[in-house]
């Protein structure tokens, strides 16, 4: 019997992995957990393992038994994991089922006693058929699952409402304390914390930035009972007609809107002002039938219409800080505008809390985190938020080491996402530092100036970012309040200023090799002269799947005000439109693409693409890549740019290993207010809108073919458009260079620019 044993013992847990290995491993740490927890044995340690695709148990790390191990276990699990490098792409083919549940797990003990030494299968589950036989152990005997215990581990193919423990943890906090009303002194306490400690280091932050930003159209749309849903200000619903319970839009980004209370930010365009104060009032009720109607066991459970959604969740926690400060500021009563505030507090902080919820390494995981500290610091809930405030500073404390690599660059691939999580990161800091607390895992105030100075170079002559990635072509704001001093503000005021404040960076060409970014400027110069002049950028790296495009190589021309060669940009995050997968896809960038040949989204393992050299001599700066990106293929970029001519030159060479023949197309993609003429040379002249200034693009060698112009096309395919923000899709010209049924691309491209007659 085991009751009888007296030795510690080991618990094993270890599960295969594929899109999502940190859930997967929660999950197995839970159900683990359950059948020990019952089982009443003496652990002695936990040894954490992952299964490998050839089924051979990797230990990842152990943990040792103490008081309360429950919660350590799963909040350390992927921690482990992390530092072990153990890791699996998101494509890896065979280890999930339709319903993106992992095909197996296993759960084994360790008898630590000198007479033993025998694994013994305690726990398995085969959700496929076809899965491979369990990994093999010396059994001596079987230790029966409690019965509780089996009932909670749900078979293959069921669904349970309440399966994730997030949902269990939510729900839990309704069943006990639900209804808590907020006192007087609490309410004051409240107010205090976020007046003392957020407004001055957090929300004045904001409202530096949406002041720049946001039109105060969207203001008065509050104060007249609408909310905007769209960046454009195209689409807004009416708040009276508006029902939680089915709010009606089927469009992700609306209710990506709706759910993360983001009209609550509109509230902050004029500061402590009439329309504020209406405004803020315009939200109680909705903000009101929004706990009403979500503040239960039934919309946990059933997670309809993003309410529960990883990343809004964390953001409508961001949202409420903003929402008290405003009620505070209007002389509002917390009782009466927000009676089920601590209804939210808790379920928040519960289902933030949880590691199954938790979305790690990326900008979701970093706002849920940092969610979670503000939260835990505000409010006091006892022991929650106390465990809460730990786990929020360790989680918060390893995004930063992870979210931006030495070169101080975002690792999303998006110089838009740089931007707004370099902001996310200048505002942890200082939340960090109103709380009495600091992170040592990485110097942020390094980190923040050498971001700042990636800023300073890719911003376009026009104040804009080059759309790489899932970037939105806009003006770049970015408050500086309390860095203004670091080397990297001084840059980028520089550049936001046209040359007028700041400081002038040192150098006119700068490489990130290891983000993946190359930036030429033909000259710096102070307002209109710094205005009209040329810049070249180009993109080629691997730093992450996260907004990753199929984009090595990707060049972009921005020359006299106006853009010459553009990217495709964003369109939305709804992965089956037709018109996001094209922009995308390697056809939609300005580069070489292998007709019939998916580009690999999987981050390689050895040959990874990037920046091979750089140099600049007399005025004459060259950059060269080459990118693995086409599966068998090598692609090889020069780019040449010459200052004192303005000439740009673009060199490709695209090379199989085997000697299958292929399709290859060259596109280049270009602004709908241009004019464009095909020339019998084999030359394109490309006229500007305003500048007075033409583009020549001459074929001077390759195989080539043909060349040929689109725009707004739909078949045979689809080419000539682009998005320069998010749900908007606009014509473009592309404009195609076609070698087909050839074993490999070569072509010799000259741009130059010439005054139009």
């Amino acid at each position: 019997m085991i009751a009888e044993r007296r030795a510690p013992q080991t618990l094993r847990v270890g599960g295969l992995l594929g899109r999502n290995e940190m859930r997967a491993l929660v999950r197995i740490a839970d159900r683990a957990w359950l059948a020990i927890s019952e089982s009443k044995l003496d652990l002695e340690a936990v040894d954490l393992f992952m299964i490998r695709g050839n089924y051979t148990p990797i230990q990842i790390g152990r943990l040792p038994n103490h008081t309360g191990l429950h919660s350590a276990f799963t909040r350390t699990l992927c921690s482990k994991a992390a530092r072990s490098g153990v890791f699996f792409s998101y494509d890896d083919p065979g280890l999930i089922d339709s319903n993106c549940r992992f095909v197996r797990w296993q759960v084994n003990f360790r008898d630590a006693s000198p007479a033993h030494g025998h694994d013994k299968l305690v726990a398995s589950s085969n959700v496929r058929s076809d899965a491979p036989p369990p990994v093999e152990t010396t059994a001596v005997g079987t230790l029966p699952l409690p019965e509780e215990a089996s009932k909670r581990l749900v078979p293959a193919g069921k669904t349970n409402p309440a399966d994730k423990a997030w949902k269990r943890q939510g729900i839990a906090w309704l069943e006990n304390y639900a209804g808590r009303k907020v006192s007087t002194d609490a309410a004051r306490r409240v107010f205090e914390s976020v007046s003392r400690n957020i407004y001055n280091t957090y929300v004045t932050e904001q409202m530096s930035a949406l002041g720049q930003t946001q039109a105060g159209t969207r203001l008065a749309s509050v104060l007249e009972g609408h909310i905007f849903v769209t960046k454009d200000n195209r689409k807004s619903i009416r708040l009276s007609d508006f029902q939680w319970g089915s709010p009606g839009p089927e469009d992700r980004n609306q209710l990506w809107v709706l759910q993360q209370w983001l009209p609550v930010r509109e509230c902050l365009y004029e500061r402590a002002s009439a329309n504020t104060f209406g405004a803020t009032l315009m939200l109680v009720p909705w903000i009101r039938a929004w706990s009403d109607a979500n503040l239960t066991p039934d919309s946990l459970a059933s997670n309809r219409h993003l309410t529960w959604h990883d990343h809004a969740t964390a953001l409508r926690c961001i949202h409420l800080v903003y929402f008290l400060r405003l009620l505070l500021e209007a002389g509002r009563s917390l009782e009466e505008d927000f009676p089920r505030l601590l209804d939210f507090v808790g379920v928040h902080v519960s289902v933030l809390m949880s590691d199954d919820f938790y979305n790690r390494h990326n900008n979701h995981g970093f706002d849920q985190a940092l969610a979670l500290y503000l939260m835990a610091c505000i409010f006091d809930l006892g022991e929650l938020t106390d465990r809460a405030r730990l786990v929020g500073r360790e989680r918060l404390s390893e995004e930063i080491a992870v979210a931006f690599n030495e070169e101080g660059v975002h690792i999303e691939n998006s110089p838009d996402y740089h931007a707004i999580m370099l902001a996310r990161l200048v505002q942890a800091k200082k939340v960090f530092a109103a709380f009495g607390d600091k992170v040592e895992s990485v110097d942020i105030e390094n980190t923040i100036d050498k971001g700042l100075t990636f800023l300073a170079f890719a911003v376009r002559p026009d104040g804009r970012l080059p759309a790489f990635g899932d970037t939105e072509v806009k003006p770049l704001t970015f408050a500086l309040n309390g860095i203004r001093e670091s080397l990297g503000a001084k840059y980028l005021q520089y550049v936001l200023s046209a040359g007028n404040n700041g400081e002038e960076p040192p150098h006119l060409v700068r490489v990130f090799p290891k983000a993946g970014y190359a930036f030429i400027r033909e000259r710096w110069g102070r307002g209109a002269d710094f205005r009209t002049a040329i810049q070249v950028a180009v993109k080629c790296g691997f730093l992450s799947t996260f907004h990753r495009h199929d984009d090595d190589g990707a060049i972009v021309l921005h020359a006299f005000g106006e853009d010459w060669l553009i990217e495709s940009g964003i369109f939305n995050y709804q992965e089956q439109n037709i018109y996001r997968r094209y922009l995308r896809s390697s056809l939609g960038h300005n580069i070489v693409s292998v007709l019939g040949v998916d580009a690999s989204r999987r981050k390689p393992k050895s040959k990874i693409g990037g920046f091979v050299s750089w140099a600049t001599d007399k005025g004459l700066t060259e950059v060269k890549l080459r990118s693995f990106m086409f599966p068998r293929y090598v692609s090889e970029r020069q780019v040449r740019f010459d200052r004192s001519r303005r000439t740009l030159d673009l060199l490709d060479d695209v090379t199989g290993t085997t000697n299958e023949r292929r399709n290859f197309q060259l596109r280049l993609h270009l602004p709908a207010d241009k004019e464009i003429c095909i020339q019998k040379e084999r030359s394109v002249v490309v006229r500007g809108a305003h500048c007075g200034q033409s583009l020549r693009i001459s074929l001077l060698t390759g195989n080539i073919s043909e060349i040929t112009l689109a725009r707004a096309r739909e078949a045979p395919d689809i080419a000539g458009w682009t998005s320069p923000s998010i749900g908007r899709l606009e014509e473009a010209w592309t404009l195609i260079y076609e070698a087909p049924d050839v074993h490999s691309f070569e072509s010799h491209l000259r741009f130059e620019f010439e005054k139009t007659d």
